[in-house]
């Protein structure tokens, strides 16, 4: 997973199934899904199957 990064600024509302991009692999978008929550950015996430690969959307 090198050479990307995702970048956010925590807010005071909530929001839900938010994209933030689409990875190759399950593996991957899970990492990246786990991260976010371990690191409090989000509450929860899913990784979607598409055309392109696996999307990660999260809520919280």
């Amino acid at each position: 997973m090198a050479g990307y990064s995702v970048l956010v600024d925590a807010t005071g509302g909530s929001f839900s199934d938010v994209y933030i991009n689409t990875f190759d692999t399950l593996a991957n978008c899970k990492f990246a899904g786990d991260n976010g929550t371990s690191g409090g950015v989000w509450d929860s996430y899913y990784c979607q199957s598409g055309f392109a690969g696996y999307s990660l959307k999260v809520s919280a």
